[in-house]
């Protein structure tokens, strides 16, 4: 039986209903999965925005879709099972939640940006095996400081601006091979992430991907990257060493920029091809243990 104080509205195909609001007392809300004779299909936009006491939500294996803001500011909402049914979920729809963990089913195909950003309590993001999702959109994870550790699925990609941003407690992020972007800042002030190997697959780095990332140790980067962007690696003081392919032609400006314990910067190339790699401003300021470039065929003295 529906908890008292739902409220649901027709859809406009007139064979199912969307939950559109919420006005009752219960911290425990059960959403059945028929109403009137027709399916409950989604979950509207903002239908539990700023339900602060709600603790539980059951939701009904009909559910294809969970709606912008639904569940935005619940800051109780500790759980919720999300149905394998679910194809999208909107912007924001469980921004500033208390969730500590959340399952993603693999018939997911959309996440709307900002999907789970400021979620703090957040320390667990499991993508089911045969996950179909293909993007990380912008923002989507930003500022879950309790995130600690993530496995991206197969089918992903691109991961978007800043998605990571902000999360101080992740450690570990395993890329998929499918993965062929990383937008700009994607993990900046992501403090405590040690290591991160990136794929064969990988085209393409957005400026300040790893900005300060500070306990980032060492980095391998692919042969399919032609270009440093703007700030890279800047502030990472934790960075001792790093691997460059024969394929870099551009180091932009403040790529390495205090990177204080940068001491080892591999070319995987000769020193008369490092001699045409165009190096931009500040590229290596404030790295002081780094004196020289090794190459194929010897160093060359910064």
């Amino acid at each position: 039986m529906a908890t008292e104080g739902l409220e649901f509205t027709l859809n406009s195909d007139k064979q199912s209903y969307s939950v559109t609001g919420y006005t009752g007392t219960s911290a425990e809300v059960f959403i059945p999965e028929v109403y009137e004779g027709l399916p409950v299909k989604s979950i509207g936009d903002s239908a539990f925005r700023g339900c602060v006491s709600l603790v539980s939500v059951s939701l009904p294996s009909s559910l294809t879709g969970i709606g912008v803001a639904a569940f935005f500011h619940c800051a109780k909402l500790a759980g919720i099972t999300i149905p394998s049914s679910v194809t999208s979920i909107g912007q924001q729809a469980f921004d500033q939640s208390g969730l500590t963990s959340v399952d993603l089913p693999a018939t997911l195909t959309s996440m709307g940006e900002r999907a789970f950003e400021n979620s703090a309590s957040l320390a667990s993001v499991n993508f089911a095996v045969g996950s179909v999702l293909t993007s990380i959109v912008d923002l989507v994870f930003y500022n879950c400081t309790s995130l600690v550790s993530i496995s991206l699925p197969t089918s992903l990609t691109s991961i978007g601006l800043s998605a990571f941003e902000g999360c101080s407690a992740l450690t570990n992020v395993t890329l998929p091979a499918s993965l062929t972007k990383i937008d700009v800042y994607a993990f900046e002030y992501c403090s405590s992430l040690k290591a991160i190997a990136l794929p064969a697959s990988l085209t393409s780095l957005g400026a300040g991907v790893f900005y300060d990332c500070t306990s980032l140790t060492g980095i391998t980067i692919p042969d399919t990257i032609t270009t440093l962007p703007f700030a890279t690696f800047h502030g990472c003081k934790g960075l001792k060493k790093v691997d460059l392919p024969a394929s870099i032609t551009a180091i932009k400006d403040w790529v390495f920029y205090n990177c204080s314990g940068l001491a080892t910067l591999n070319y995987l190339g000769d020193k008369a091809t490092w001699a045409k790699v165009t190096l931009g401003y500040q590229w290596n300021e404030g790295c002081t243990l780094l004196t020289a470039v090794t190459c194929t065929d010897g160093t060359v003295t910064l």
